[in-house]
């Protein structure tokens, strides 16, 4: 009797070919079993992260009856980068579907045909969102650690000033009072 293996995200990452990038993009396809598509009409969603060989994509529609009625069928579809006016098209195969809300569905797409240029580009403004998104992030840390440091100074000096204001307010006080001492002496000197 074979063992079965534990899969952990590093054996799932081992059997990536290519890295995945964090990539929301609008999406346009039609699904199609063979030449005959399955559903007529267009199908909108957005990528959610994309590699040079697939897409994750996620789409909400009333048309897909169940995650199972779509895995293994063929796609036809184009995907939008900002700026661009017309879309990339791109062929797949839908190697897994799940529906994650009343029809919103999560589609695994293998990508076997989309024009070189347009892959590269992809890659491109994928790898340019995700180095942003760190930058932004570790800007976002950067800020919330020196704003925390600014406010441990700030309590730490008020802290300081009404300690000292405390300890100068007492040796006012005391002074005030050697004062009247000395006052009171002088003025017993001086009626006598």
């Amino acid at each position: 009797m074979q063992k079965k293996q534990e899969l952990t995200p590093q054996k799932i990452k081992e059997k990536r070919k290519y890295e995945r990038y964090e990539l929301f993009l609008p999406v346009h396809m039609k699904i199609f079993k063979g030449k005959n598509p399955v559903i007529r009409k267009r199908i909108e969603g957005f990528s959610r992260n994309y590699s040079v060989q697939g897409l994750l994509l996620d789409v909400t529609t009333e048309e897909i009856k169940g995650a199972e009625e779509i895995s293994g069928l063929n796609i036809e579809g184009e995907v939008f980068l900002p700026g661009e006016i017309q879309g990339f098209p791109f062929e797949g195969e839908i190697r897994w579907a799940r529906e994650v809300e009343n029809k919103r569905f999560f589609l695994g797409i293998l990508i076997t045909r989309i024009n070189d240029i347009h892959n590269i580009k992809l890659l491109k403004f994928a790898q340019k969102v995700n180095r942003k998104s760190k930058v932004i992030v570790t800007l976002v840390i950067t800020l919330f650690i020196v704003f925390t440091i600014s406010l441990m100074l700030i309590f730490s000096f008020n802290a300081y000033i009404k300690k000292l204001t405390s300890r100068q307010n007492f040796v006012f006080k005391e002074l005030n009072e050697r004062i009247d001492f000395l006052t009171s002496k002088i003025k017993k000197i001086v009626t006598m």
